[in-house]
């Protein structure tokens, strides 16, 4: 079913709520339903659609060597806009948006984004917000990865996960962790039993559930809060009254 601008107080995009009503009815996005590891954008094809998450959707963005090696550079909830980027240079994203988390995404025309960008000093601003947050998230990951230990970047990855979704369990393989976070499969599953050791999460085959929020903050390096904060003015700007869902990206920072 096609539903256009809706709420994020009722679980669509925050991010298209925060337009103006004119530039909702102009978009005329169209909300679709998608599964875990569907490709909504691939990295060598100049995308003709750009995509708004909703709440408790999460999409990665990767990418992937000559050798096949695959990382994550970056997540989008219900706070963002999917390869915002293009919106700047309108070419091929040179990264794959997968859907981490399984749900309700809404799908826009690229066009109509880029004339809502450039018709709009309210959607201009909010979309300049984004990107440079994102910017911010994207060369933290670069420092955590190169600095940090797999146990520091699977609780910062956790949480960035968590923040987005409205459940303590996630529903994630140890192979699809290995691809988001860069490294063997036999790594991360090591790293998930020290967690889970310490009391912090629990995990099966094909999930894993966070029992001690705080513990997990306690556990992850300063990234985590690095990026937390940044997003923070774009969180103040897509809910000013304080009345979007408990859950937020750095709710418990």
């Amino acid at each position: 079913m096609t539903r256009i601008g809706v709420s994020a107080r009722s679980g669509g995009s925050a991010l298209l709520a925060a337009f103006p009503p004119e530039v909702r009815a102009h978009l005329a996005a169209t909300d679709e339903d998608h599964a875990s590891h569907d490709v909504l954008i691939n990295a060598g094809v100049a995308p003709k659609w750009l995509y708004l998450p909703h709440r408790n959707a999460v999409v990665s963005l990767t990418r992937s060597s000559e050798a096949g090696g695959t990382v994550e550079v970056g997540i989008v909830g219900w706070e963002g806009l999917v390869s915002a980027h293009v919106l700047l240079d309108p070419g091929a994203t040179g990264m794959d948006a997968v859907v981490q988390i399984a749900g309700m995404v809404s799908r826009v025309d690229m066009g109509a984004m880029r004339e809502a960008l450039d018709g709009d000093a309210n959607v201009r601003k909010l979309l300049h917000l984004y990107i440079g947050i994102f910017l911010t998230q994207v060369s933290q990951h670069a420092l955590c990865n190169r600095l940090h230990s797999i146990e520091q970047r699977l609780a910062k990855w956790l949480l960035g996960v968590h923040d987005r979704i409205d459940s303590d369990e996630l529903g994630l393989t140890h192979d699809f962790l290995s691809h988001m976070i860069g490294i063997r499969r036999s790594g991360v599953t090591v790293a998930i039993g020290a967690l889970a050791l310490d009391g912090l999460i629990v995990h099966s085959r094909q999930s894993i559930t966070i029992i001690d929020r705080e513990g997990l903050e306690a556990r992850t390096c300063e990234c985590y809060r690095v990026i937390a904060a940044a997003f923070r003015p774009l969180l103040e700007r897509l809910d000013p009254d304080g009345t979007a869902p408990a859950a937020g990206i750095g709710a418990g920072a």
